[in-house]
């Protein structure tokens, strides 16, 4: 049996142009560009950022004692303390339905490549319960990943908050960040890991059940 990689790219090739040029029809752009838009509305892009700080003008007292200080600012500021915790709900809740709405949108925008459509309000209530089970899988996955790294982080501060108090020798520090880092790595390529192969099984299973319908 021979293995061809040219033949399924040429074969891709020709039906995008097909399904996009042949004829052009700016409304099909419009609609497959919004379902495409809102399946990948999860999909977080990261940044990078530099800073002119040196080790020398870090304050580390006041890093290790913000919280601390935030706490007791909450504590004499229950106004303020109250504004925030329904700005944490309503954020809560606004990215909730963003995995919603981004749930749904996955199968609307296969629905309309695997069948050369241009579709909108069809396939978000054709694939609505598929869309929904996918939703609560990426919700609970999605939360427990950010609970498991708050924990980490949380474990990296405090260590480094008893390092930093107790004038630990350098040896002793540098065992500490390197524990951190290895932490921080480990996580990286666990979940790294694990959210490429559900992603990739996500993917099959959706094809499948769009060509199916």
């Amino acid at each position: 049996m021979q293995i061809s990689y040219s033949r399924p790219l040429s074969a891709g090739w020709d039906r995008m142009k097909k399904a996009l040029f042949q004829p052009f029809d700016i409304n099909k752009w419009i609609k497959v560009g919004f379902t495409a838009w809102l399946a990948g509305l999860t999909d977080c892009g990261g940044g990078s950022g530099s800073g002119n700080s040196t080790g020398n003008n870090a304050n580390w007292e006041e890093f290790f004692s913000f919280p601390q200080t935030a706490w007791d600012w909450l504590l004499d500021n229950p106004i303020w303390a109250n504004l925030i915790l329904v700005g944490l709900v309503i954020l809560f809740i606004i990215i909730s339905m963003i995995i919603w709405v981004s749930s749904r949108g996955k199968f609307m925008f296969l629905d309309n490549v695997a069948n050369d459509k241009a579709e909108i309000s069809k396939p978000w209530h054709d694939f609505r319960k598929q869309g929904n089970s996918l939703f609560i899988f990426e919700f609970f996955w999605g939360w427990f990943a950010f609970a498991v790294f708050a924990l980490i982080a949380a474990y990296c501060f405090v260590t480094g908050k008893d390092l930093y108090f107790t004038h630990a020798p350098k040896a002793v520090v540098f065992a500490g960040i390197t524990q951190m880092v290895l932490l921080f790595i480990g996580y990286l390529v666990v979940f790294g890991y694990i959210t490429l192969f559900l992603k990739t099984l996500w993917c099959q299973l959706c094809t499948n059940t769009v060509l199916a319908y």
